[in-house]
């Protein structure tokens, strides 16, 4: 049909009416349609609530950078230990292996290091736990270092030099004192022993509590030491396997002590035909406990994640350390 002359007028003319109507009162309209049930509507309050608590991957362990999770991470240095704690804006770094390992463990650090790293822990003078400190010192700005004791090797004396080189850095033997880092994190350290001619019983202890899950990292303090620290410490989730899983340390008494749900063990792990590290014995003693047990020599770097309350380790179950299964691989 054609619509002509006067007609055509009308019918414009009542087109601009209704869409002058609808103009105004679209915003009512969508006031009162209902909420899409399509993927973009919000999820409601109890699926918010479970996404929030969603452990995140292991191959994410830091979700995002609006995180709160703090992290451990058990750097993979073979015989030795290099140990990180990433609590956001604050790092702090326990060991760093022999000196060859110096160049990766700093590489891996960049990831995670905001600004400057706060406080380095050299837990004694071996050099398989601070000869790859020197190279951190190179590339980043360590605000505190805090020693168990010091040496006579090559390998802690360019770590000593570089520490005491640092601009605008302190330099100071373990003292026991708690240290914050961010809200409901704390890091305590405990001066147990000082000036043991063996060495491995300076080394500087250290518990980090992240809303009451305790990690506990001794270093390669022995079972003087252990006996030490009896019934100061309590049951802890977490525990880096003291001196590598060796027989000298994790003694029966300071294990029931402490109790961990799980543990982790920095070691190069069976080699056919010569010493090595951990000892069958400290697998059967955790083993009895319950603790869930995993090694740097079978996973590569550890990472433990602790947020909402809860803990998370990045091996899957299938790579447990049991003593069945080491003597298997030995």
């Amino acid at each position: 049909m054609v619509i002509q002359g006067k007609n055509r007028r009308i019918v414009t003319f009542a087109s601009s009416i209704l869409l002058a109507f609808l103009l105004v009162s679209a915003p009512f309209l969508q006031s009162c349609s209902l909420p899409e049930q399509g993927p973009a509507s919000n999820p409601p309050a109890n699926q918010q609530s479970n996404a929030a608590s969603e452990q995140p991957s292991a191959s994410n362990p830091l979700a995002s950078p609006q995180s709160s999770a703090v992290s451990i991470h058990v750097f993979d240095v073979g015989e030795g230990l290099a140990v990180l704690i990433d609590d956001g804006e604050y790092e702090v770094i326990i060991d760093g292996g022999e000196k060859r390992f110096g160049a990766a463990f700093s590489a891996y650090l960049a990831s995670y290091v905001d600004g400057s790293i706060e406080y380095v822990i050299a837990t004694h003078s071996h050099a398989d736990h601070v000869g790859g400190l020197t190279q951190i010192y190179a590339d980043y700005q360590v605000d505190h270092t805090i020693y168990g004791d010091t040496g006579t090797s090559r390998q802690y004396e360019d770590f000593e030099n570089a520490a005491k080189a640092e601009p605008g850095s302190d330099f100071k033997n373990d003292e026991t004192e708690t240290i914050t880092l961010s809200e409901g994190v704390t890091l305590s350290i405990l001066d147990v022993v000082d000036d043991d001619k063996n060495t491995n019983n300076n080394s500087v202890i250290s518990v980090l509590d992240a809303g009451g899950i305790k990690t506990l990292i001794t270093g390669d303090a022995e079972e003087r030491t252990e006996k030490l620290l009896a019934s100061s410490i309590g049951e802890v989730t977490l525990f880096i396997v003291g001196h590598h899983g060796s027989e000298t340390s994790s003694s029966q008494v300071f294990l029931d002590e402490i109790r961990p749900e799980f543990g982790i063990i920095s070691s190069q792990g069976p080699i056919k035909g010569s010493y090595y590290n951990p000892d069958i014995e400290v697998l059967r003693r955790l083993a009895a406990l319950g603790t869930e047990l995993y090694a740097t020599y079978r996973s590569g770097t550890i990472v433990a994640t602790i947020d909402g309350g809860s803990i998370h380790l990045s091996p899957p179950a299938s790579e447990r350390i049991t003593p069945e299964n080491y003597q298997n691989a030995a």
